[in-house]
């Protein structure tokens, strides 16, 4: 039972105290720990923000250094005492190498992906090395996710991807990362925490109908209406500042030094509208995963939608940006 005790203790896995030590109040200790080593902003690993414990392996490392010792002792014999001191000195040796990995490494975020609810939000995180000596296996991983391993040149820089699970839609304020080695040997295990102040958006998970809305007609005077689009050539306009400038019109602009920019017409085609008032009968979060699956089904079909729910009227529109508009009303909405 002891040794039972012993292996959960020191189990060679991601370490979280919540199931690692056997104490009825490990996930305290574990939320404690985060609150109170989880700083918001750049953070520097420094000496009180670094832990250190053996791991399994070390655990069993020491366990023979005590028999060697026992048995050194027993029959009073040098060659076994020489050996037990070299392999404990090995043993402190490492404590220092080990802790060193970590130490003054800094982490700041650089960008964050958006995802939908269900899926894992993707972080880069730039890891600076301010210490003279480089540092290798420094593993980061956030909640059960695989850790992602990386290696930080001497006074370098180097960049890490991570993966933030997540279950419900909105904005993620932040995301605690652990980051841990086991350099050199594996014997010791030496970890800290750190907040990631990047804002990340998670959409609503889509659900699995793909059934459109009708479409709405255009209503104009002009039956022939067209509005701007990259199809046909419409004209020659005089250029304003924002306008593209793949459009300049150069042959015309050598000609007689006047900045021309090329007009193109696209026809109008029937548009949808997601509104939120026709799905009825649905709760809250069934319709916004309506709403998002409608939208990624117009995009996949280059299809024009507008969205109307509560309090948001988007025009519509197509394209990355506006997916990610609407996007974002849904993922923000409050009842």
């Amino acid at each position: 039972m002891a040794f039972f005790s012993l292996k959960k203790l020191f189990e060679d896995k991601p370490y979280k105290v919540s199931g690692a030590l056997p104490l009825p109040f490990s996930a305290s200790i574990d939320r404690y720990i985060k609150r109170r080593y989880a700083f918001s902003g750049e953070t520097r690993l420094g000496r009180k923000r670094i832990f250190i414990l053996p791991t399994y392996f070390g655990s069993i490392y020491a366990l023979t250094i005590l028999i060697m010792l026992v048995g050194s002792l027993n029959y009073n014999n040098n060659p076994a005492f020489l050996l037990t001191f070299m392999l404990i000195a090995i043993g402190l040796v490492t404590t220092f190498h080990t802790y060193r990995n970590l130490s003054l490494l800094s982490f700041r975020p650089v960008k964050s992906i958006p995802s939908f609810a269900g899926h894992s939000v993707q972080y880069w995180v730039l890891v600076d090395n301010h210490g003279g000596n480089q540092r290798f296996a420094i593993e980061l991983y956030a909640g059960n996710e695989s850790p992602s391993i990386i290696d930080v040149p001497s006074n370098g820089t180097s960049t890490v991807h991570l993966n933030l699970p997540t279950h419900r839609r909105g904005l993620i304020p932040y995301c605690v990362v652990t980051v841990e080695t086991r350099f050199p040997f594996g014997i010791y295990r030496a970890w800290s925490y750190i907040k990631i102040d990047a804002s990340c958006l998670v959409y609503p998970k889509p659900c699995n109908s793909r059934s459109l809305p009708p479409p709405s007609p255009h209503i104009h005077g002009d039956k022939d209406s067209t509005k701007l689009g990259t199809d046909d050539f419409l004209g020659l306009k005089m250029y304003h500042p924002g306008d593209s400038t793949k459009h300049i019109h150069w042959k015309a602009y050598a000609r007689n030094q006047t900045l021309l920019t090329k007009q193109f017409s696209l026809p109008e085609s029937d548009e949808i509208w997601f509104d939120w008032d026709n799905l009825d009968g649905l709760d809250i979060e069934t319709r916004l995963s309506q709403i998002t699956r409608w939208i990624i089904d117009a995009e996949d079909d280059n299809i024009t939608y507008g969205l109307r729910i509560p309090g948001v009227c988007i025009d519509p529109s197509l394209g990355d940006k506006h997916k990610h508009i609407c996007l974002k009303a849904l993922a923000l909405y409050q009842n």
